[in-house]
């Protein structure tokens, strides 16, 4: 076995297309491997913005010599009296070997030649193919090309008179399988043994000795081929000057994804810009630093951002180096803050009206009219929350927490979309609580943001988010499989999250219902009941996988599986009875055990209507007494949402129900008095269905 080394060095790649590019070249290679039987102990990919590689450690040297048995036609098939048949000839002839009669065709196999086998009782006419493995390095120079064309680019150009494309020109190619150059090239490039390190420390071609010298001698060569080593200097060098000016780097760890492959040797550099940018929202200079520059922002010990920013470099410090970047970012946040006053000149009122010309969505018209519909919505959520008080804040905020969206600002860096809203606000002197709201709106924005804090915020990210999935299932555009465009599967685990935070109680089929009553008839795909229907249960399906990232998955499907009405409601139910499952687990388990014969004898009976009179049995009325009891204190209970002692009292049926079994014969030979046991379990089971459904619970082991 020995080691290979293949590199691509080119000139200077798009960033953004070297993890991919790293990521395919790897997958082409083990796919070409695994093609071509040739094993390895271990594959490792590489890259920079200069270079793709690939070393692979302990490659055989050879294919293994490979024998197969080609089974043909049955010989009574292949010969008719003796005679070849167009079966037989067809045989021969796709073997490439000369026809024989059947009578000097034997049981023996060779290489090449034709025998007869018998295979479960038949004979049939075979050849054996044998095929000599080829030495690697033929395999590997056999397969260069179609291996670079493998590699994933968005886009790949040619140069020069040929018909070859890559990502970029091509300036070297290192190929060597142990000490031995393999001849391979491409784009008018022939491989050799020589490494060239950075272009400007270290230029010089160098041979390389043997492949596993392939990352030390680049690194001697000012080098980091190791894209998670190049994340990790840069890290290192930043910590440094964290721990030096005591400042904090702001959205570091994105930061660094984004420099790591615009550098071959890190060399992180500090610098400071005008401080009257400071006026300026900190959003947009660090949007301008990040978006733009791919710079690291600083902030102070108290959270507050700073003047100084750190440039990733390819080179040791100069002065022209950090003075170039001041130069370039200086302009950056001129035009940001230029951008920003003018906005600000404009103020909301004006930039709303143009939300007419921007679409929403072409079934539904403008953004204009999705603000008009969701001012509707709020006033159908307000009364269901009483929330009447805070309506003038509501209603501010929905009408004006759009029109952000046709700034400058937002037009530069879209991200900023709400943000800019709330400073636009506070300069127009809206009140607080608007501001506030505008500018915490679109939380959470993903699983991990935060939620908004203020009551309009929740509401007005409420409304906007059943407006967009409402939207989906009344045009027609709802998710299927993996596919999800308008990401209205977060939206609605947004929805699920405020609700469940600002412990809100409402009907949610009936503000689906009352939503729908704001959109436009003519694009609607299907019935009104259908569409709230689909809604519904989509919202249901969220909240059936949210809860059980938490919960015990069958008590959610348990309580859920009943219809989703009141979000809170339900969770509050799911974590009562696991609660209770965690603290009475012989208990739970007992109930468990006698509801499973409950389901077994009540079937799809709907019947609760129980005669007392027909009750004979001792066991037979404690039953009925304890099923009274309960009925009638579970209710004030569940009108009290104490989910808690509700369930505990339904588990309170558990000895009743087992005596029951015990003592009693449910399939009486008298009719009326087996319809009328069965009603009584069917009541029971009825009683606990206001809470879950015990048929999809799930004994623990």
């Amino acid at each position: 076995m020995k080691d290979l080394i293949i590199e691509i060095l080119t000139e200077e790649i798009p960033h953004t297309f070297i993890p991919n590019a790293e990521k395919s070249l790897a997958e082409a290679a083990k796919g070409i491997f695994s093609e071509e039987k040739l094993s390895y102990q271990r594959l490792t990919s590489f890259s920079t913005p200069r270079r793709l590689a690939l070393l692979v450690e302990g490659l055989i040297e050879k294919q293994d010599d490979i024998s197969q048995e080609q089974k043909g036609p049955l010989v009574d098939i292949a010969f008719k009296d003796g005679t070849l048949t167009k079966a037989g000839e067809g045989f021969f002839r796709a073997n490439g070997i000369t026809a024989l009669a059947r009578e000097k065709i034997g049981t023996t196999a060779s290489a090449g030649a034709p025998f007869i086998k018998d295979i479960s009782g038949k004979q049939y006419l075979m050849v054996r193919r044998e095929k000599k493995g080829l030495p690697t390095t033929d395999v590997i120079a056999a397969n260069f090309l179609p291996l670079l064309a493998k590699i994933h680019f968005p886009k790949r150009m040619r140069w020069g008179n040929g018909d070859f494309s890559f990502v970029r020109p091509i300036r070297g190619i290192l190929c060597m399988f142990g000490k031995d150059v393999i001849p391979v090239s491409a784009g008018g490039i022939s491989s050799s043994n020589n490494v060239t390190g950075h272009r400007l420390l270290s230029p010089a071609k160098e041979a390389l000795g043997a492949p596993l010298e392939y990352e030390p001698l680049l690194k001697k060569k000012n080098v980091i081929v190791r894209a998670s080593s190049r994340r990790s200097a840069i890290l290192e060098a930043l910590a440094a000057i964290e721990s030096k000016h005591g400042l904090a780097a702001v959205e570091k760890e994105r930061v660094a994804d984004m420099t790591v492959n615009l550098v071959e040797w890190p060399v992180l550099i500090a610098a400071e810009f005008d401080a009257s940018f400071l006026a300026v929202p900190e959003e947009v200079l660090i949007s301008e630093m990040i978006e733009h520059q791919m710079y690291f922002p600083m902030r102070d010990k108290s959270g507050k951002l700073t003047t100084t920013f750190v440039i990733t470099a390819n080179q040791p410090e100069t002065k022209h180096i950090a003075g170039g970047n001041i130069r370039v970012i200086t302009a950056r946040l001129t035009d940001g803050a230029f951008l920003y006053r003018e906005d600000v000149k404009r103020g909301l009122a004006a930039m709303r009206e143009g939300l007419s010309t921007l679409l929403f969505r072409k079934e539904l018209g403008s953004v204009a009219v999705k603000v008009a519909r969701m001012l509707a919505h709020a006033d159908a959520v307000v009364p269901m929350l009483s929330l009447e008080k805070e309506k003038d804040i509501i209603r501010e905020t929905v009408s004006f927490m759009k029109a952000d969206l046709v700034s400058s600002m937002v037009y530069e860096f879209p991200h900023l979309q709400g943000i800019m809203g709330g400073y636009f606000a506070r300069a127009g002197k809206f009140p607080n609580a608007v501001t506030d709201a505008i500018t915490e709106h679109y939380r959470p924005l993903g699983s991990g943001d935060s939620l908004p804090a203020t009551t309009a915020g929740r509401i007005a990210s409420l409304v906007d988010k059943m407006d967009n999935i409402i939207s989906g299932f009344w045009v027609g555009d709802i998710p299927t499989g993996s596919q999800d465009p308008n990401a209205l599967r977060r939206q609605a685990l947004g929805v699920l999250r405020i609700v469940l935070e600002a412990k809100w109680r409402f009907d949610l089929p009936a503000l689906v219902r009352a939503c729908t009553a704001n959109f436009d008839a003519s694009a609607r795909k299907g019935t009104v009941d259908e569409i709230v229907s689909a809604v519904a249960d989509f919202i249901r399906t969220r909240f059936e996988v949210y809860l059980g990232e938490s919960c015990s998955y069958d008590a959610v499907r348990g309580v859920l599986s009943l219809g989703l009405t009141d979000i809170f409601d339900s969770a509050s139910t799911v974590a009562a009875i696991d609660e209770f499952r965690k603290s009475n687990e012989s208990s739970f388990n007992d109930l468990l055990t006698v509801f499973k014969r409950v389901s077994k004898i009540i079937g799809t009976s709907i019947d609760v209507v129980v005669d007392e009179k027909l009750l004979s049995h001792e066991s037979e009325h404690a039953l009925y007494r304890g099923y009274t009891e309960k009925r009638s204190a579970l209710l004030p209970l569940l009108a009290a949402h104490d989910h808690t002692k509700a369930f505990a009292l339904l588990a309170a049926l558990a000895p009743a129900l087992d005596r029951f079994f015990t003592d009693v014969l449910v399939m009486d030979k008298d009719e009326a008095v087996k319809k009328n046991r069965i009603a009584l379990l069917a009541a029971i089971d009825a009683l606990f269905r206001t809470m879950l459904d015990f048929r999809v619970i799930v004994a623990k082991k």
